[in-house]
């Protein structure tokens, strides 16, 4: 369904379609940005100089890896607005828009996570050398959570939608 914000005429509803515009939206996205801050200070931290791992760091680990693969399930239903002041609930066109912009990009960063997750954090026994391999493999796999910050591109994007909330009238 489409609401036109110029007129508040709403075609149709979807019940499991969140707004851009809601409160819940707007917590989901502040939680966001302060994630994004953290994985902008930690990531090149743990790349550089592999800290050792604390309850801290595996917490906080844990808590972006859930919420951003949570934000992959969250984005196929929060509608969007278009050019002409449209909002659109359609979940179809909510999850083609999604499918070709962000999603590429979120799926391999949080596959990464994963991946890192299931096959260890990479130290090894230095006299094996199959787990050499894997330990090297799996540091390469470190230095490549770095594309995690190519989030940072979405954080232009929900400063200014929580900018835009702030001032509305609406909120």
């Amino acid at each position: 369904g489409e609401f036109d914000l110029t007129t508040g005429i709403e075609n149709s509803t979807h019940c499991f379609v969140l707004s851009p515009n809601s409160q819940t939206r707007l917590c989901w996205d502040l939680a966001g940005v302060f994630i994004l801050l953290y994985d902008l200070i930690m990531i090149p931290v743990s790349t550089a100089f592999d800290p050792p791992e604390n309850v801290y760091l595996a917490t906080m680990g844990w808590i972006t890896l859930v919420f951003w693969s949570l934000d992959i399930f969250a984005s196929f239903s929060v509608g969007y607005v278009l050019d002409d002041g449209t909002l659109v609930m359609d979940p179809y066109r909510i999850a083609r828009k999604y499918l070709k912009t962000w999603f590429p990009m979120d799926i391999v960063i949080v596959g990464i996570d994963w991946l890192i997750i299931m096959f260890g954090n990479g130290d090894v026994d230095e006299k094996n050398a199959g787990l050499m391999r894997a330990g090297k493999m799996l540091r390469a796999m470190r230095i490549l959570r770095t594309l995690r910050l190519l989030r940072l591109a979405k954080l232009r994007q929900l400063l200014n939608k929580l900018q835009d909330n702030v001032d509305s009238e609406y909120v």
